[in-house]
């Protein structure tokens, strides 16, 4: 695919021309034309800016695919950096076929003691893929649901089979909807076995029982999927709750939100609009719909939530600064929340690992600005 069409409107809202580029980018790697300005974006465009965003947005391992759709393009960069995003790809495929086989090994474990298994976010869409090139899906970590009741059994029983302690620490359910995280060198994906499907946002629309309910089966035997409706409420719940009152921009969200509307049903789209509308939730699904809508061309309104996400994303600063301010106001609303809510962060207050582990996850926050 070589050819070249105007630039989406929306994209002009963007005022940084590496952001802009990887935008357009990642446009040109999900099937749409190249944009006009592309390569006056790229020319003006650092490599390593380049780069970078795409690093902290995890979509490098998508951005390839934009150099085979529109091979003219590859002459706007220096071949180090297509060979890069080239490894990147490939390594990827090769780390997903990994994360699979664990998949089958964790559900061969606890198979035996009648656990079931099921794959959330991106574990699903390694098994079911959403992306026309299956390797553009980068995951950090398996997340995977059990039965509540059979939480503490399943991580022993795993822990066991892989020669890790089985203490009480590393078997202790807590407040949090996953339990501490199981990570073996053998092994290329740390795991979170899940209680619930995710936060009280996630668990307002989305409940293990309906889950475990509506899923179905995968390739990988013992493994099962949620329906493609409820990944859909997921991804979306999981990636807006964060980032709608910030108006912040996820690179890799966004490609996800993308081939989810090319491939859920109209029907479909609208029974989850439903569902989300019944907590108050319904604009993080227009508004992240109108943020992908303005990569295939068509501009968001004037001031409206999409168009302010790609303002921000040109400016990390600003940015990081916003989030800042919405993590100090979050924490507060959590000292005045519910008894549980306080229990939980005074909780971690006294503890020396959970402030290591507060500092570690803000700066690792504030580092994704770029």
């Amino acid at each position: 695919m070589s050819g070249i069409a105007e630039r989406p409107p929306a994209l002009n809202a963007c005022g940084s021309a590496p952001h802009r580029a990887v935008l357009s980018l990642l446009a040109i790697a999900l099937g749409r034309p190249a944009p006009s300005g592309l390569k006056q974006d790229l020319t003006q465009s650092r490599p390593e800016e380049i780069a970078t965003i795409a690093n902290n947005g995890h979509v490098q391992t998508v951005l390839h695919s934009a150099f085979l759709n529109s091979a003219d393009l590859g002459s706007a960069l220096p071949q180090d950096l297509l060979i890069y995003f080239a490894e990147m790809q490939r390594a990827n495929a090769a780390r997903n076929t990994a994360a699979r086989e664990q998949m089958s090994q964790i559900a061969n474990i606890l198979s035996g003691h009648g656990i079931p298994v099921l794959a959330l976010k991106g574990a699903a869409d390694i098994l079911d893929p959403l992306h026309p090139t299956p390797a553009h899906r980068y995951i950090s970590d398996l997340d995977l649901l059990v039965p509540e009741s059979r939480a503490q059994d399943a991580a022993r029983f795993i822990r066991a089979a892989k020669g890790l302690v089985t203490d009480s620490s590393a078997l202790h359910v807590g407040d949090h909807h996953h339990m501490a995280q199981i990570v073996h060198p053998d092994w290329p994906l740390t795991v979170e076995l899940h209680l619930r499907p995710g936060s009280e946002a996630v668990c307002s629309v989305l409940t293990a029982s309906q889950i475990f309910r509506d899923s179905q089966p995968s390739p990988v035997s013992g493994v099962r999927i949620p329906s493609l409706e409820d990944r859909f409420l997921h991804h979306i719940l999981h990636g807006m709750e964060l980032r709608h009152q910030t108006a912040a921009l996820n690179l890799r969200l966004l490609a996800d939100h993308i081939c989810y509307l090319r491939r859920i049903s109209d029907e479909s789209q609208k029974q989850a609009l439903t569902r989300l509308n019944r907590r108050g939730l319904a604009d993080w699904q227009t508004d992240l719909g109108a943020l992908a809508e303005a990569l295939n061309g068509i501009p968001p309104e004037p001031g409206s939530w999409a168009t302010q996400a790609l303002v921000n994303f040109a400016n990390p600063d600003a940015s990081r600064h916003q989030d800042t301010r919405f993590w100090m106001r979050r924490y507060v609303q959590r000292l005045m929340g519910p008894p549980h809510q306080r229990r939980q962060l005074l909780r971690k207050a006294l503890s020396p690992a959970a402030w290591a582990e507060f500092i570690q996850f803000h700066r690792d926050r504030r580092r994704k600005f770029k």
